[in-house]
Parts: structure tokens; C-alpha cells; sequence
């Protein structure tokens, strides 16, 4: 009789009850518990894109744009850039989606975490890390710093430094906003005195999603002005441009906003 209550009191710790795992389940689908960042991705049976299944030069997957023998897609050929690469983890979709929505709205520090452990595989070799600036305002509201939460984690698996070389002026945020809108809102970041270390250095730039490209430009332009030899983009998810919906006709400046023009150091 007692090895059985024994036996029972053995199976009641090993197996949650049916109530405890219900509780569970409705605690993530209300998301007063998010669960953990492994369990997302198990349970969505999502895996990091194929490497190769995106143009290097600006994330663009090669199902929407094919890449030529320059090594440019059909997105981006003829435009110059001030980063050399972008390597990401997939197309700005569901389950991809609404992670970062949720890294973003909920603070899911977890999963932000995560997401710098994946890129780490892809990282070309780096000297700093440099995550794209949030505005100390918006961090407060939002109360994580998704770009740099990435930033922090990637720096623990290469073990190489992070470097917050970038400062944010306050302006209309990106997400939401039309494709012309973020192409004319390029010139937001400004470097910080801490950009001085950076000479001569291979820089990771950090963000989470790479939509129009135009944060990445204004923010790796600044980096090569800042001294950088080189600037590598580490995105999260690519927004392809059939994605994009209407507000495909740009007007003129919008689209000289995006491309790099490089400036001689006085």
C-alpha cells in the first residue's frame, strides 16, 4: 500500500494535472504568460530560412527577386548601399510576425534573446556590435529595446563587444508607416561620441525587421562616416517589397533618400 502512494506522489510531481496544463495553455493564449521562446518555435514547427534563399545584398528572398550574376537582385541592382550585407532569419511572416510584434508590444525579452542566438549562426566575422537606436522616450513607453535586447545576446555568442554608437532624434515611428513615409524619414540618427571607437572596425548593424531599408541606410551611412571599415546588416525578418501593398510609384526624393552617398572625411 505504501510503495503505491508512494508511486502516486512520484507521477502527481513528474505530470502537471490537466487543470495546471489548461491553466497553462490560457494564460499563452491570453498572453498574461507568453511561453517560452523554444515552445514558440516547436510548437510552429518554424525553422531559420535556407541560407541562400535571400539576396546578400539586401534580404530580398530570391522567390520574389531573382539574383543575377552581380550578386544583386532585381530590388536593389544600380542602387549603392552603406552596409555590405544583410543576413536575416526569413520573410517578415507569421510566426516571424508576430514575434516581433510581440517582442515589440509585450516585451517579450525572451524571444528577443533568442533571435540574437539564431543570427549569431549567420554573422559574418565582426569586431562590434552596434543595434539600431531606439529614442529614450519611446524605450520608456515601450519598455524594451528590442534592437539592442538582439544586440545583447548575439554579443554573448560571438563574444565580441556591443557598441550603442547611435543616438535616435524623435520622429514618426517606422512601424505602420507607408513605404514613401519611411524613405523621407531617413535622417534620424546622429552618432555619439562613443562612434570614436569605432575606427577601422567590422561593425553588425542589429535591427529587427528591414522593411524599406532606408533605417539601415541612414544608420550604416552615419557608421561609415563614424570611420567603420566595414558594415554588415543582422535583421530578424525582410519585408519583400510585394509585401508592401500600394505606394509602389515613389516620388523622386524618396528614393534618392535611399541610396548611399558617400561623403570624404574633412
Amino acid at each position: 500500500m505504501e510503495k503505491k502512494l508512494v508511486a502516486r506522489d512520484i507521477a502527481s510531481t513528474s505530470h502537471p494535472s490537466i487543470g495546471a496544463r489548461l491553466r497553462r495553455l490560457v494564460d499563452s493564449l491570453l498572453l498574461w504568460r507568453l511561453p517560452t521562446p523554444l515552445d514558440a518555435i516547436a510548437f510552429a514547427s518554424w525553422m531559420p530560412d535556407a541560407i541562400g534563399s535571400w539576396c546578400a545584398r539586401c534580404g530580398t528572398s530570391t522567390r520574389v527577386a531573382l539574383v543575377g550574376a552581380d550578386g544583386a537582385c532585381s530590388e536593389c541592382r544600380g542602387r549603392r548601399f552603406a552596409y555590405h550585407s544583410v543576413a536575416r532569419l526569413g520573410s517578415y511572416n507569421d510566426p516571424l510576425e508576430l514575434w516581433v510584434r510581440l517582442v515589440k508590444s509585450n516585451g517579450w525579452k525572451a524571444m528577443a534573446q533568442e533571435f540574437g542566438v539564431l543570427l549569431a549562426a549567420r554573422a559574418p566575422p565582426v569586431d562590434v556590435i552596434v543595434p539600431v537606436a531606439m529614442h529614450p522616450l519611446r524605450r520608456e513607453m515601450r519598455g524594451i529595446d528590442h534592437a539592442g535586447e538582439i544586440a545583447s545576446s548575439l554579443s554573448q555568442e560571438l563574444g565580441v563587444p556591443v557598441c550603442r554608437a547611435l543616438s535616435q532624434c524623435l520622429s514618426r515611428r517606422q512601424m505602420g508607416s507607408s513605404r514613401t513615409a519611411r524613405l523621407l524619414n531617413a535622417h534620424r540618427f546622429r552618432l555619439n561620441r562613443r562612434a570614436n571607437a569605432l575606427v577601422g572596425l567590422r561593425v553588425a548593424l542589429v535591427d529587427d525587421v528591414r522593411t524599406t531599408g532606408s533605417t539601415l541606410q541612414s544608420a550604416a551611412a552615419l557608421l561609415r562616416e563614424a570611420g567603420a571599415s566595414r558594415v554588415d546588416a543582422l535583421v530578424v525578418a525582410v519585408r519583400d517589397a510585394n509585401q508592401e501593398g500600394a505606394d509602389e510609384a515613389l516620388p523622386m526624393e524618396a528614393t534618392r533618400a535611399a541610396e548611399f552617398q558617400p561623403r570624404s572625411r574633412g
